[in-house]
């Protein structure tokens, strides 16, 4: 299993997994994959290059994963699991808490498509 939570519509530089989330809307962006075959697929079909339908048909063939978005997300797992954060590794842990902090920094950017 991995989770993504973003709160910009590209991850990592180089993917497109929500083509309709927004930087500005103060909500994060989560995605789950619910397997190996899953998470390459999505990765493979969302690089921020390929034209918008190509990521658009990545998002009709992920029927295994899940999107949904909030201001305060809460994770809890059974055991402790690696994580990180903006590519930094944090401790293995068994709760997670993620908030946005509306207008904590000033960033500015091109209209979101």
């Amino acid at each position: 299993m991995n989770l993504i939570i973003n709160n910009t519509r590209i991850y990592a530089g180089e993917f497109d997994f929500c083509t309709g989330g927004a930087g500005n809307d103060g909500l994060l962006d989560v995605i789950l994959f619910t397997g190996q075959r899953d998470y390459l697929g999505r990765y493979l079909l969302s690089l921020r290059y390929y034209p918008r339908n190509i990521r658009k048909m990545a998002n009709k063939l992920a029927t295994a994963s899940s999107h949904t978005q909030g201001g305060h997300i809460e994770i809890a797992l059974s055991q402790a699991e690696a994580a990180q954060q903006d590519g930094e590794e944090l401790p293995p842990g068994d709760r997670f808490d993620i908030r946005v902090v509306p207008r904590a920094i000033h960033i500015k950017t091109p209209a979101e498509p």
